[in-house]
């Protein structure tokens, strides 16, 4: 599954595109439907059976740290629940790396406050509606 980013003509997207053999692809979101902002960078992961679609840059070059969840493999996106926060303390950030362990922790790796910015060299541990997030 492949969730916002920029197009051939360097636009950015707030669509989601699925594909089962990499070669044939289908839009999951329609066109009208704005589930969420345009951007790029931000991080997908499937946690507790839904998909978390969590931060990136916006049009402004304006890091987020919003969430958004999708039920339904993606179809449609709704912003998380106001119990699915991440900690004050982390900063909004694009392109970072993510990955959902044995144990259900989540795992966030540094990333950017814009498009050029350094690199943040941070993780951030913690489970969603468990047990919150701590810097590591």
């Amino acid at each position: 599954m492949l969730v916002a980013g920029r197009d051939e003509n360097n636009e950015l997207l707030n669509t989601a595109w699925s594909t089962f053999d990499g070669l044939e692809w289908m839009k999951l979101t329609d066109d009208r439907a704005n589930f969420f902002e345009q951007k790029e960078g931000a991080m997908l992961t499937l946690y507790d059976d839904k998909y978390y679609l969590i931060g990136g840059i916006d049009k402004d070059n304006i890091a987020t740290k919003d969430m958004y969840v999708s039920i339904d493999k993606g179809v449609s996106w709704a912003t998380a629940d106001s119990l699915v926060i991440l900690p004050e303390a982390y900063k909004a950030r694009g392109f970072a790396s993510i990955y959902v362990d044995d144990n259900d922790y989540m795992l966030i790796f540094g990333g950017k406050e814009s498009r050029n910015g350094n690199v943040l060299d941070q993780i951030w541990r913690g489970r969603i509606n468990r047990l919150g997030f701590s810097k590591k």
